[in-house]
């Protein structure tokens, strides 16, 4: 195989080369210093991220009723189902 014979190249670095845990700490964190919210930011970050295969496997199947139908609108709905058990 020759470079000519390559189309593209394709890697999975979400979660290798993307930081996404830290910076929902982060501003989690300020958030909740402006809006005096007492939450443990790293359990809600990893609370978010258990939420994200099921919502993904969703989207995967296409629009059902209640169902979320992008990826953008099933973090939003994730941050709504789990934000209750994360503030006091």
């Amino acid at each position: 195989m020759t470079l000519p014979d390559v189309d593209a190249l394709v890697f999975d670095v979400f979660g290798t080369v993307v930081d996404w845990r830290s910076g929902v700490v982060r501003d989690g964190r300020r958030l909740g210093e402006a809006k005096e919210l007492d939450v443990d930011w790293a359990a809600f970050a990893d609370a978010w991220r258990e939420e994200y295969q099921p919502s993904l496997a969703r989207v995967r199947r296409g629009r059902s009723p209640g169902e979320t139908s992008t990826l953008s609108t099933a973090n939003r709905s994730n941050d709504s189902s789990i934000a209750s058990t994360w503030t006091n």
